[in-house]
């Protein structure tokens, strides 16, 4: 029963982290962007779970710079706009601890504002790069 449980947080959390950060959670860690990207995203997205939006806001900046380097007329774009969502939603959580303070509930709240920011901005790249909605990986 308790390995049941587990199984079910387990399954849970890492639904959880898919919808924040499908590059994670791909097979082994490794996807189609390569394994700096995802390490910077995953440093990031770890920086984030622990509040420290200055660490993942550096490291999602790195990420938009390396996916900038890309080749590939799919991954390129794409992995800029993972980059940049989630950029976009780490600057806005810390701007909600800066206005309102730090605390267990706060960063409850910063993480809600941030993932607002982030699919603001997915909405925003999607309206503009018709030709990449369900092409991403």
């Amino acid at each position: 029963m308790l390995l049941q449980r587990f199984s079910i947080i387990q399954a849970t959390t890492i639904s959880a982290i898919s919808l924040l950060s499908p590059e994670i959670t791909q097979a082994q860690g490794v996807t189609p962007y390569g394994p700096a990207i995802d390490r910077l995203h995953s440093i990031a997205y770890q920086a984030e779970e622990r509040g420290d939006f200055d660490t993942a806001i550096v490291n999602y900046r790195r990420a938009l710079t390396a996916a900038a380097a890309l080749t590939d007329p799919i991954l390129q774009p794409c992995g800029m706009a993972g980059a940049e969502s989630r950029l976009r939603g780490a600057e806005a959580a810390k701007a909600y601890i800066q206005q309102y303070g730090r605390s267990p509930d706060r960063l409850v709240e910063a993480r809600e504002a941030s993932q607002v920011a982030f699919r603001q901005y997915w909405d925003a790249f999607d309206q503009a790069r018709p030709d990449l909605i369900s092409k991403c990986p």
